[in-house]
Formats: C-alpha cells, structure tokens, sequence
C-alpha cells in the first residue's frame, strides 16, 4: 500500500466519481483506476459499489477512509514536526549558565527573548560552575553554556565574548572596614581573607594571588571555599572578607556588605560557550539569533 494510493482512494471517496477525481488530482482516468484496482486487490476487499452512474463508498471504504484521513493527518504532523526541529525551530536547547550571572542581566533576558522569539523551542537552563560546564559542553550534555573566563586557546569551542564583570570585598556589615565604600589592596594587609578554591577556576584565583603578590599585599587566608555562597556565608559568621563576583549586589545575604576595590584589575569575562562540531538546529538557531541580536536591541547593559 502507497501513500498515493491512499490520497488517490480519498479523493474518489470525497467526490464518489473518478472521473471529477482525475480531474482534481490532474491524474489520467485510467491510471487513477489502476491503482484502485490495485488497492482493492491487495487488501482483498471492494472499496466502492458501482452504481449505474457513479459509485458508492462500501462498508469496507468508509473504514479506510477513516483511517487514511488519520493516517495522512498524522503523517503531516510528523512532516512538520521534522522540518521544525530540522530548522531549529521545535527542539530542546540546554543551557548551563552560572548562577551569580544568572540573576540580572544578559543570561536571564537573552534566554527570555529567546523564549519568546522561539516558542516552540524548550530552553533547559541548568546553573553550573564554569568548569563543570566546559566538561558538559564537550559531552553533549550541554548544548551551550554562559560561563566566566572560557578558555582562549581551544580551537574545539566558539567562544562568544559578553561582559566583564568586577570583583569586590564582601565584609561582615561589624567589620571596621565596612564603614568605607572603596578600599585599595594594601588595606587587605593582615585582614583574614576567604579565597575561592584553586580548583574551582584556576586562572581567576592566580590572576588574584599575582595582583595581591604584586603589591607586596599578604592577607591572612582563613579559609579556602568551593564556591561563593559558601564564602558569602562564612562572611556572615564574621569570620573574614571575601573577594567576590560583583554580580552579589542583586541579591546579597542579610549582614554582608560589599565594597568596590579600587586597584584591583582582576575582572570576570563572562562568555557564551558551545561545541564547533555540534550541530543541534536549536543551539544553531541560537547561536545564529544571539550572534544578530545586538546588545542595544535587547537592552542588556553592561555590569559594572
């Protein structure tokens, strides 16, 4: 059985007469009767009743009628639904994205819009540390990510650079220097200092360590934390300062107070991130909208 055959069958059934449907299928006659013939006798049933003038649908018709209605109904479904995802335009783009970055800005607007323009594309945000990103990135796990300080010498990804966002003190609102707005390096001389784990984004924390080495600066290391809200929290047990994405401001814990360091070149470059090779019609459709959107158009502004 052919899927011709089928639109052929409901065409004759609608208008009960081959000749008005060759006419509409601008099919021959006696070609349109072939496969009819040919239906009927794979099927081993009559498919119409022939009338002196005309024909009549049978028993057996009407039940394929149904059914060929559905089945070509379903059919179209199935056509545009490959055509959708093959464009981009149906599908799911998973997303990871640190959550500090996530609050304001460019990651929640770019996905809203996104959203929006997309409707049939499910977008899957997962926050995740930079590093755990780029490892989903390479696994497929993620299509893309926004993640700080991609790395600038891996010709497996596309880097699309964002933002830079400034790092600052968060001190306990007791503390004596939470009483200035701005502070410079030396100031951090003998104060006990939370530092974010080596591991957890390696080219950050030495970028710290060599300004702070560069002005002879030698805090007091208190603790070394895996992520900033653990280092927020122990900022709030009084039990040091912490130098901490900017990004806070947006939703600081209760007794932590942040200040601007003025000498403190150190900057977080916040960055969209996929794989060359994957081809996801979503994440190219993204990719493809993130790339001709401009910043001005979607009002994302700049950190500061």
């Amino acid at each position: 059985m052919e899927l011709k055959q089928l639109r052929y069958f409901l065409a004759i059934a609608e208008e009960e007469h081959f000749g008005r449907a060759a006419r509409r299928l601008r099919v021959a006659q006696p070609a349109l009767t072939r496969h009819m013939h040919k239906l009927e006798q794979e099927l081993q049933v009559r498919l119409f009743d022939r009338l002196p003038r005309g024909i009549r649908v049978s028993a057996a018709g009407r039940a394929l009628q149904e059914d060929a209605r559905r089945l070509l109904a379903d059919l179209d479904q199935v056509t545009r639904h490959v055509q959708l995802v093959g464009r981009g335009k149906m599908g799911v783009l998973r997303l990871g994205y640190i959550e500090v970055a996530g609050w304001h800005g460019i990651v929640p607007d770019s996905i809203r819009e996104f959203t929006a323009s997309a409707h049939e594309v499910r977008v899957e945000p997962t926050a995740m540390a930079s590093l755990e990103q780029l490892a989903a990135i390479r696994e497929r796990k993620l299509d893309a990510g926004f993640l700080y300080n991609a790395p600038k010498d891996d010709l497996d990804m596309v880097v699309q650079r964002l933002e830079q966002h400034e790092v600052c003190l968060a001190v306990p609102r007791g503390s004596p220097l939470a009483a200035r707005r701005r502070i410079r390096l030396v100031d951090l001389t003998g104060e006990p200092l939370i530092l974010f784990q080596r591991a957890g984004s390696p080219a950050f924390h030495d970028a710290l360590l060599t300004e702070l080495s560069r002005r002879a600066v030698e805090p007091r290391v208190v603790h070394e934390a895996a992520n900033e809200a653990a280092m927020l929290t122990l900022v709030t047990t009084g039990a040091g300062a912490a130098i901490v994405n900017s990004c806070h401001r947006w939703r600081l814990p209760q007794g932590v107070q942040l200040l601007a360091i003025e000498d403190l070149p150190v900057t977080l470059e916040l960055c969209l991130v996929y794989l060359r090779e994957n081809r996801s019609p979503p994440l190219l459709r993204f990719a493809e909208w993130f790339e001709h959107t401009s910043r001005a158009q979607r009002r994302l502004p700049q950190a500061s």
